[in-house]
């Protein structure tokens, strides 16, 4: 499969035993997937229920693979959420950010585990 072949169709990146393009990604996935859980930053991670690129069964996995992850799935939304439901989004995000940071603790404190930590 050549890439614009793999392009055509949506890429089902980190989905294990996935068709379709994971031929293309599946390198890419199999490198990121075994780094995912030395990430310790809350991650939020919003998806579209009606996302065609990348389907909620990407999302639930990357939540499975990140220690401290919580999916939120928004309703009517697609790819371009951020977008479309702008305000759903910003609402999220900031929830999200006021949750979970300690008072008085640096933003860049303790996201990644000593190997992996950029420096």
């Amino acid at each position: 499969m050549t890439a614009p072949e793999a392009l055509a169709t949506p890429p089902t990146l980190f989905l294990p035993g996935a068709g379709g393009s994971a031929g293309f990604w599946r390198p890419v996935a199999d490198r990121l997937s075994a780094r995912l859980g030395a990430i310790r930053a809350p991650t939020l991670l919003l998806w579209g229920d009606r996302d065609p690129i990348s389907p909620v069964a990407v999302g639930e996995r990357l939540q499975a693979l990140l220690p401290d992850a919580r999916l939120q799935v928004v309703a009517g939304a697609d790819h371009d959420l951020a977008q479309s439901h702008a305000a759903v989004a910003a609402d999220l995000i900031g929830q999200h950010l006021a949750a979970w940071r300690p008072a008085g603790k640096p933003l860049h404190e303790d996201f990644m585990a000593p190997a992996t930590r950029c420096r």
